[in-house]
C-alpha cells in the first residue's frame, strides 16, 4: 500500500478561537493525535464581546495563526480577502489533510481548496452546530444550504457531532448522503469538572455574596438572540410569582443584547446587577465572562440551557460533569447525551413547560443531587478527548488508506 510521506500534514482551520465546543475540538485534536501527524492551525478573528480561548491553545503549548480578514460576520472584502490567505496557506503548507471546524472556516477553507494550486489534500468539515435554523430569514437560510450543498460534493468526509445533527445533515437539509458522514462527538478535558470541590463552591458564593440557603441556578453563553435568555428570563419571572423560594440566576457571558437583557429585566420586575455591585439577594447576576467554569458549576445547584438552535453545547457536558442537573431547552444534540427524567429535564420552547419542569428541581433537592450523579456518569467516558482523538485517527487512517492506495 502506498501512504502518505511522513509525518502527515494538517491544515485544522477554525472560524475563531472563542470559548465553546470547536476551540476545544481543534486544540485536542491539534495537540493528542499519534505523532504520525504534524498540524498548523488556522483561525478568524473573535468578536469584541466574546471571550477568547487562545489560553487553551497557549496552556497545551499549541502555535496557532490568525487570519485578520476573517470574522463571524459576512463581508464580501474581508471575505475575499480571506481566501486568498487560505488559498496562500494551502499552498504554501501543501497539506495532506485540509479539515476545516464550523460554518465560516467551512466555507471559505473548502472553496480555497478547489481553488489552489496544491490538489493531493484530503478534505473534511466538522458541523459544530448549524445556521440553518434561528440565524436568518428563510431566504438565506435557504441559500446557505444550497452553498453547503455544493461544498459537500468536494468534501471527502463530513464530521457530525451527534446522531440528531446528522440525520438533520442528511434527511432534513440533504446536504451530503448518510455514507459521507461520520458521527464524532465532542470531546475534552473534564478532569477540573469531575473533580470539583466545597471549597469551590463556597469560594464561588462568596465571591458573589450568595448564601448557602439560596438556591444559584447558572446559564453559561452568549448574549446573543440566538441562545434566548429572554425566554429564562420569562421563566424566572413566572417562577417568582408562583413561589417563595430563595433563587439567584448567574448569567456568564457577554453579548450584545446586554443592556436589552437589563431593560427587561426591569420590565418583568427582576432585580439585577452586576459583579460589582450586587448582594446577593438579586434575582439575577450579570457575572459577564469567567474563566473558573469548575467552580461556578460547583457554586451551583442547576444549570440551565434556553438555546432555539446548538450543536452540542459545552457548558452542558460540563455542567453534567460537575454532577448538576440540567434543566435545557430540547434543540440540537442535547437529547443524544441529556435523557429526559433521568439525567436532567428537557422542555419544548413553552414557558409553562419550560416553569414546571424548572420547579421539580427547584423544590426537591434530592432529585437534584440523583440527577447530578446519573449526569456526571453519562459524560465521564462519552465526551473524554482521549475517544475524540482515537474516533479521529481512526478516519483519518481509513480515509488517507482509500487515497493513497
Amino acid at each position: 500500500m502506498k501512504t502518505a510521506d511522513h509525518p502527515i500534514r494538517i491544515l485544522r482551520i477554525i472560524n475563531r478561537m472563542n470559548v465553546g465546543g470547536p476551540s476545544y475540538n481543534v486544540a485536542y485534536l491539534s495537540k493528542y493525535l499519534p505523532n504520525q501527524y504534524t498540524t498548523k492551525v488556522v483561525s478568524g478573528m473573535i468578536e469584541k464581546d466574546e471571550a477568547s480561548s487562545t489560553y487553551i491553545f497557549d496552556e497545551l503549548g499549541i502555535s496557532y495563526t490568525f487570519i485578520h480578514s476573517m470574522y463571524r460576520k459576512i463581508s464580501l472584502l474581508n471575505d475575499l480577502k480571506a481566501f486568498l490567505t487560505i488559498r496562500r496557506i494551502i499552498n504554501e503548507y501543501k497539506p495532506h489533510i485540509v479539515h476545516t471546524h464550523a460554518a465560516k472556516a467551512g466555507a471559505l477553507g473548502r472553496l480555497a481548496t478547489i481553488f489552489s494550486y496544491h490538489k493531493s489534500q484530503l478534505v473534511l468539515h466538522t458541523y459544530h452546530g448549524n445556521i440553518f435554523d434561528g440565524y436568518f430569514s428563510p431566504i438565506k437560510s435557504r441559500i446557505f444550504i444550497f452553498i453547503e450543498q455544493f461544498l459537500a460534493k468536494y468534501t471527502h468526509a463530513i464530521v457530525s457531532i451527534s446522531k440528531t445533527q446528522k440525520s438533520d445533515l442528511v434527511n432534513k437539509y440533504a446536504i451530503a448522503p448518510d455514507s459521507k458522514i461520520s458521527i464524532i462527538p465532542l470531546g475534552f478535558d473534564l478532569t477540573k469538572f469531575l473533580n470539583i470541590t466545597m471549597e469551590d463552591r463556597y469560594k464561588i458564593r462568596q465571591e458573589f455574596c450568595i448564601a448557602e440557603d439560596r438556591i444559584l441556578v447558572v446559564i453559561t453563553g452568549r448574549l446573543t438572540a440566538i441562545k434566548n435568555h429572554i425566554f429564562l428570563l420569562d421563566v424566572l419571572a413566572d417562577c417568582k410569582m408562583r413561589l417563595g423560594i430563595k433563587m439567584t440566576t448567574l448569567i456568564v457571558g457577554d453579548g450584545e443584547l446586554k443592556e436589552q437583557l437589563f431593560q427587561y429585566c426591569t420590565r418583568l420586575g427582576l432585580s439585577y446587577a452586576e459583579k460589582k455591585s450586587i448582594n446577593g439577594t438579586e434575582d439575577v447576576i450579570f457575572a459577564s465572562w469567567r474563566k473558573d467554569i469548575p467552580a461556578i458549576n460547583a457554586a451551583s445547584d442547576i444549570c440551565v440551557l434556553t438555546s432555539l438552535n446548538e450543536g452540542t453545547p459545552v457548558s452542558i457536558i460540563e455542567a453534567m460533569a460537575s454532577a448538576k442537573p440540567i434543566l435545557a431547552t430540547r434543540v440540537g444534540g442535547i437529547e443524544d447525551f441529556v435523557e429526559d427524567g433521568i439525567s436532567g429535564m428537557l422542555s419544548s420552547l413553552d414557558v409553562k413547560e419550560f416553569s414546571s419542569k424548572f420547579d421539580s428541581l427547584l423544590s426537591d433537592s434530592s432529585l437534584r443531587f440523583k440527577m447530578g450523579q446519573v449526569a456526571r456518569k453519562s459524560v465521564e467516558h462519552k465526551f473524554s478527548h482521549s475517544r475524540l482523538v482515537s474516533d479521529m485517527d481512526s478516519l483519518y487512517s481509513s480515509l488517507l488508506k482509500e487515497k493513497y492506495v
